[in-house]
């Protein structure tokens, strides 16, 4: 006899009565996640249920689950053993203990529950009529508010612990292999138990085993996805996921959708194929992710990542954070590659000369014109000769988008971007370009920057964000003694954004004065005068050339000039007719005066 049923409930008018499309969602984290809120109306005829997540395997029989004593409490749950082995020397640990403790009211992450396997105790539920308190609280959608922090909130003087066993998180010993130093005895040996005989291996987090074979217990998924219909899919999954990429290009988006379908043609027709496209949706509110979602269905290259407002910077570090390309690269969505075969060019060019970085040459785009030319300290923007380079010779750290950079070393190095919402793109340049130590350029423009299309309003946080960023490159420039990378930066602050700094401090903004103080601290003033002097000799051979150029062009609009080529006509025509029949014989030469000539006619 069997002994499950499955049976199915439309969600569609609970999730209307709590206006449900307000949740907070982000990644793996969907509206759907908040059903397991709604167990008390939905198995109403029920007195205790058990709630499973569906990455969960189950290796024992679950009838002794259910027969667990709750001694009086409303749900049970297993302890989340990410959550506890936070490390709590990190300034994430101080950020999100306040947020637990204000906004969710909890008073110790040590009894911070997972909610991928629990019982719940309907009767109970019904009595304290929890339902409108659980949606109450996840109504809040704040940033790091999710289901799972919801029912904590709700029930945690009210859980009953349950064995590790009934819920073995496969992810501890591998994300946290120092875990038995940071744990209570009891629990340690709690895990060590669970890991021989396991009752229910819980497959949470984005490491799945159809995308890594290296952690215990993944045979047991693929054990029972045997001879099920959804083993193809999986095998598919697991086939794509290993696919071999040469190179990831990583797009943030946010309210791009002006721009996106150039920016993406302009990557799915580059003639290197082996590409990963991921595409990090910021919390984007206009038509970003339709237009991305209906790309995705023509490309299977692209990606999609669903985020938060969370910045650029996050959005980049999401992005290298699922990378498997060899090598990474970064476009923004209102950009663009001018040819296609530039990623070909990067990724064949790096690999031949064996080489963390390679780039090419910048291009800007404004109302129409292309710009390909750079004078002063913007010549860096180009290169015009192949070959290596060593940083020390190069100090720039404008256009980071030209290049790509293996994956492997920026993650090995721990190289990401500073989470600012402005200039976060000069320190990890500077930082990856350090640790590499040279590069490969190619005499290529590889990049397509649109300008001028946005207007920024100088926020506070935008301000002192910029001279943040400023600061540490600042930082690395002293330390590493970059002369022209020191002097840069603080020219940068004095001349480029003097004035959006200055309308701050006249309004005596106290963040941005402390913002000064800072970099005053760091000013290297011998470091900066030796970068200055090496600018001002590139400055002073662009005056000798434009001068040039205008003393060129000043003797052609001369009287003088122009005489002396109307006078010479004659004997340049008759040069240019000798050296026609001597390159091209009498024949050729005839042909091309009378065509000439009949063109002139017909005119």
């Amino acid at each position: 006899m069997p002994n499950i049923s499955i049976r199915f409930y439309n969600m569609k008018n609970l999730m209307r009565l709590y206006s449900c499309k307000d949740l907070f969602t982000i990644n793996h984290i969907t509206v759907a996640a908040y059903y397991r809120l709604f167990v008390s109306t939905v198995f109403q005829n029920f007195s205790k249920i058990i709630y499973l997540d569906c990455d969960v395997v189950l290796r024992h029989d679950i009838a002794e689950l259910f027969a667990t004593d709750l001694h009086d409490k409303t749900v049970a749950a297993a302890v989340n053993l990410g959550m506890t082995i936070f490390n709590k020397k990190s300034k994430l640990y101080a950020e999100v203990l306040e947020y637990m403790s204000e906004v969710l009211n909890i008073k110790n992450l040590d009894n911070y529950f997972n909610s991928g396997v629990m019982i719940f105790d309907i009767e109970k539920m019904k009595e304290r009529d929890v339902e409108k308190d659980l949606f109450r609280m996840a109504k809040i959608n704040n940033k790091y508010m999710h289901d799972q922090n919801v029912l904590n909130s709700i029930f945690q003087d009210d859980v009953f612990p349950l064995d590790i066993k009934w819920n073995y998180q496969w992810h501890v010993k591998y994300k946290y292999p120092d875990y038995a130093e940071q744990l209570h005895e009891n629990l340690v040996n709690e895990i060590e138990d669970a890991s021989i005989n396991p009752y229910i291996i819980h497959f949470l987090t984005p490491t799945k085993p159809w995308n890594n074979f290296t952690w215990e217990f993944g045979d047991f998924f693929w054990e029972n996805a045997k001879n099920t219909p959804f083993e193809n899919k999986l095998i598919e999954l697991k086939d794509d996921y290993n696919k071999e990429f040469k190179i990831t290009v990583i797009i943030p988006v946010y309210n791009s959708e002006q721009y996106l379908e150039k920016c993406l043609n302009s990557i799915t027709s580059q003639t290197l194929k082996e590409i990963e496209i991921i595409c990090v949706n910021d919390g984007s509110i206009d038509n970003s992710l339709s237009i991305l979602t209906k790309l995705s269905h023509k490309d299977k290259r692209i990606k999609i990542i669903n985020q938060n407002n969370m910045g650029a910077g996050a959005a980049r570090n999401n992005g290298i954070k699922k990378a498997k390309g060899a090598y990474v690269c970064f476009m923004d969505a209102d950009d663009w590659y001018p040819s296609n075969d530039i990623l070909k060019t990067l990724y064949d060019a790096a690999l031949a000369n064996d080489v963390k970085i390679c780039g090419g040459s910048f291009s800007s785009y404004f109302n129409g014109l292309v710009i390909t030319k750079y004078m002063g300290e913007q010549k860096k923007y180009t290169f015009n000769k192949s070959g290596i380079i060593k940083y020390k010779d190069y100090q720039f750290d404008y256009g980071y988008h030209r290049f790509i950079y293996n994956t492997g070393f920026l993650t090995k190095n721990k190289i990401k971007f500073p989470l600012y919402v402005r200039y976060q793109d000069p320190p990890f340049f500077i930082k990856a370009m350090i640790k590499a130590e040279k590069f490969y350029a190619v005499d290529k423009i590889v990049y397509r920057y649109r300008k001028g299309h946005q207007d920024i309003d100088w926020t506070t946080e935008k301000v002192c964000d910029l001279m943040s960023g400023i600061r540490d490159s600042l930082i690395l420039s002293k330390e590493n003694k970059l002369a022209e990378l020191h002097y840069l930066n603080l020219k940068r602050l004095k001349h480029d954004f003097r004035l959006i700094i200055e309308e701050k401090i006249k309004e005596k903004n106290i963040k941005v004065l402390k913002m000064i103080g800072e970099i005053i601290s760091i000013y290297d003033r011998d470091l900066y005068y030796k970068g200055k002097k090496a600018y001002e000799k590139v400055s002073v051979d662009d005056k000798e050339i434009r001068r040039l150029k205008e003393e060129k062009e000043s003797i052609e609009k001369s009287f003088s000039f122009r005489l002396g080529r109307f006078l010479t006509a004659p004997f340049r025509a008759f040069r240019r007719l000798v050296r026609c029949i001597r390159e091209n014989g009498l024949k050729y030469t005839c042909k091309k005066i009378v065509t000439k000539l009949k063109a002139r006619v017909s005119r």
